[in-house]
């Protein structure tokens, strides 16, 4: 950015110069002298004077914007739009100017660097001497106030572009229409316009120019503008012509298709220097089905321009993944469509060759091809190149279930695929890379071999609202109907997940009968699950506690209540000394906190922190949610207003009623003082039971009020087993009878049934009152 202040008795003039990138601290400098300036009263007032206002006008502010690049300009309309919501005022300079510099720090970031923009050099055709004079006599990129007697020599003063005519404000070297047309066009125009092929300057041709331009392609005394790409060097310096006439048409012709797969491929069509492409982050991954071990070896793109996940079609034939139609609007450089595509309804993880830790992918679009290729990728030979590189090893694949293409293309929406876990860096302009949970992702390698075309490959994932047709509203009513009624002639639901299934094993096998209670493992997702000693993570969670329990005594005494109590009813127990040095990886310490229910204030929930992580591992990660056994809300709801009679009654402690296997309880221990007493050193405790707070918890305890309907069949009545089955939700019993004696007895028979396993129901209510005088009082 280039910004000065001209003032002379004339005029004073505000010339400001934007880049895409520029330097910080010169960044920081400028703009700091143009809020100095804006305090400057003399200038202020001159400047106020003028059509445009004060420094902080919107008028001035709306000219300066402006000179901003397009995507910076839409940024500032949010901006713009978020000052006024929320700080309820008008933006000032000095809001712009923080804006700017806020930009400049995240687009040379070197995590971002050369994502979302790409540098652009402009193609100067005439020498040094010759811009440097054009620059003094034009102000093609300025804004300012001045006098009246300059408003009418303005159209002298500043250049017009030979090709648009006098209205423009740029040269015919910058003058993009130019550029846009063929060499053939553009030597049409100039034989018409009477311009020289050397400067394209009028008066005079190209064997009188005294110009010394050369082509920056061949080094005829031509303009580069002009070069014709069939005139190329051979191994001898000589210029040659090439007889492949139809090699940039062919290119042309073809953009479109690439267009539309989110890919753009740019060629140079006009003047400029030779370049290398640039090497893409692509690494060879594994890919398979959560809860599967099948896994295909490929190579994944790592794209952060990207807002989603694509992959090629014969990646999810060869997993067998299920996928859905859909449509998908995709955005390229100059192109927007709709396309139909797929997505996929199976859950995919992918891990690094030499990682194996697998990563969760979002749902995946399908697509016929991904517009990148092996060839883009960083070779072992491109590392030797630099000192700080040439010792990271890029694996290759090679087995037999194997793509050996570019298959995936992984967006910005897996921030875990391009986390930094390691980073080597050389100089400012040297190439560095980044260790992810994939592998080693290489930015700003060079290709050895000169190429004219470069890859953009960017996409963002819009939803399409289109109007259906009746068919499919007639379909999705009837499916809407069938989820919300489970008496329905035909199941249409979807079936168990390969994890469900696992869940659903691991509690056929593990239930069994204690102390009148079920008994249940928790369902993990390994069985040699090896956990991290996270015991001073749990002591440092409890210290931070404890400072708030000493600075209110009333709080402190009802978090005490609640942990003493789930000692007293059997929920908790201390850890044994035998057990305390138990180092095989089932152990993990999880913190607690106090909650407050809005309806309850006086009443305190310690909630265990189960999904707290500590190096990487967590207890709900390492456990499976199960199915949704959770019976529909709306269906409960409609059968308990179908009768006149009704009744509500309530779990207590629904989860802590079913027992965990005691093997398994040190994975779920937690610390706190002897009675309380925060000056006391803690002591570990473990719980017994299923946690409120634990991923499949809601599962595990739905699995056992259904077990016990299950177990009770032939010594209980139908409808009382029928109604443990459907009109439960979660922990709420909601059912409604013909006449008051028809709930009595249903009271009555649910009471002694759920007791068998172990569950006790409480705060009855009912709309009659001989319902609840036939309920013992506790």
């Amino acid at each position: 950015m280039i910004l000065s202040v001209i003032v002379d008795k004339n005029e004073i003039k505000l010339v400001v110069t934007l880049s895409v990138i520029v330097d910080k601290n010169e960044l920081e400098v400028i703009l700091s002298v143009v809020v100095d300036k804006n305090k400057n009263k003399p200038f202020a007032r001159n400047l106020a004077a003028g059509d445009l206002g004060g420094m902080d006008s919107a008028s001035f502010l709306r000219v300066l914007a402006s000179k901003l690049p397009l995507y910076l300009q839409q940024k500032w309309i949010s901006r713009v739009g978020l000052t006024r919501d929320i700080a309820n005022r008008n933006p000032t300079l000095e809001d712009l100017a923080q804006f700017v510099i806020q930009t400049e720090r995240n687009i040379n970031d070197p995590m971002v660097q050369g994502l979302g923009y790409q540098r652009t050099e402009k193609n100067a055709s005439y020498n040094k001497d010759e811009k440097e004079k054009l620059q003094k006599s034009r102000c093609t990129k300025a804004f300012g106030t001045a006098t009246q007697q300059d408003r009418e020599q303005k159209d002298k003063r500043e250049p017009s572009c030979t090709f648009c005519g006098t209205n423009s404000r740029h040269v015919i070297d910058e003058c993009r229409k130019f550029e846009a047309l063929t060499v053939e066009e553009r030597s049409e125009q100039c034989k018409r316009k009477g311009l020289c092929f050397r400067c394209l300057k009028p008066k005079h041709l190209k064997k009188e120019c005294k110009s010394k331009i050369k082509c920056d392609v061949c080094d005829r005394m031509h303009n580069t503008l002009m070069h014709d790409p069939r005139w190329m060097k051979d191994g001898e310096g000589n210029t040659r012509k090439t007889t492949n006439d139809a090699s940039t048409s062919t290119d042309v012709q073809s953009e479109a298709g690439r267009i539309s797969s989110g890919s753009t491929n740019v060629k140079k069509s006009v003047g400029g220097k030779p370049q290398t492409s640039t090497c893409m982050t692509i690494v060879p991954v594994i890919v398979k089905h959560k809860g599967n071990d099948r896994c295909i070896s490929t190579y994944a793109f790592i794209d952060n321009g990207c807002g989603t996940v694509f992959c090629d079609t014969e990646l999810t034939q060869r997993l067998h993944a299920r996928t859905r139609k859909t449509k998908l609007i995709v955005k390229t450089l100059n192109l927007e469509e709709v396309i139909d595509t797929e997505v996929t309804v199976d859950e995919l993880q992918i891990a690094g060759v030499k990682e194996k830790e697998f990563i969760n992918l979002p749902p995946i679009y399908v697509k016929d091809g991904i517009p990148v290729t092996v060839s883009d990728a960083p070779t072992q030979k491109d590392l030797k190149r630099w000192k700080h590189l040439k010792d990271i090893e890029l694996p290759e694949i090679s087995n037999r279930n194997s793509i050996s293409k570019v298959t995936l293309m992984i967006g910005a929406n897996v921030p875990s695929a391009s986390m930094p876990l390691e980073i080597k860096a050389g100089d400012i302009e040297e190439p560095y890379a980044i260790r992810s949970r994939l592998g080693w992702l290489v930015y700003g390698i060079q290709a050895q071999e000169q190429a004219d075309i470069h890859k953009v490959c960017f996409c963002k994932q819009e939803e399409v609202s289109i109007i259906p047709r009746q068919e499919e509203l007639e379909r999705k009513f009837k499916d809407f109907c069938n989820m919300e009624f489970t008496e329905r002639l035909s199941d249409h639901r979807e079936g168990l997940s390969v994890d469900d299934k696992n869940f659903l094993d691991i509690m056929e096998k593990s239930i069994t009968k204690k102390d009148n209670h079920y008994q249940i493992d928790l369902p993990l997702k390994q069985r040699d699950v090896a956990m991290p000693n996270n015991k001073d993570q749990a002591e440092r969670f409890l210290e931070r506690q404890g400072q708030k329990l000493s600075k209110n005594k009333e709080i402190h005494e009802q978090y005490t209540t609640f942990m003493n109590d789930l000692e007293k009813q059997g929920y908790a127990e201390k850890v044994p000394e035998a057990d305390l040095d138990r180092h095989d990886g089932k152990v993990w310490y999880i913190p607690h906190h106090g909650v407050y229910h809005p309806q309850k204030p006086g009443k305190i929930r310690v909630v265990f922190n189960c999904p707290i992580s500590y190096r990487g591992k967590s207890l709900n990660q390492e456990l499976l949610q199960g199915p949704d056994l959770t019976n529909r809300l709306l269906s409960v709801l409609l059968r308990w207003r179908k009768e006149k009679v009704a009744i509500m009654a309530d779990i207590q402690s629904m989860f802590y009623q079913v027992k965990v296997t005691p093997d398994q309880c040190d994975m779920l221990r937690y610390l706190w003082w002897p009675e309380g007493d925060i000056t006391k050193e803690p002591v570990a405790y473990r719980m017994l039971v299923h946690l409120f707070g634990a991923t499949s918890s809601p599962s595990c305890s739905n699995y056992a009020l259904k077990r016990t309907a299950k177990d009770n069949e032939g010594c209980a009545k139908e409808e009382v087993l029928d109604a443990i089955q459907k009109d439960f939700y979660v922990d709420d019993f909601l059912k409604s009878v013909s006449t008051p004696q028809e709930g009595i007895d249903l009271a009555e028979s649910l009471r002694q049934v759920l007791s068998k396993g172990g569950f006790k129901l409480t705060k009855w209510s009912s709309n009659r009152r001989e319902v609840l005088d036939s309920i013992p009082k506790e």
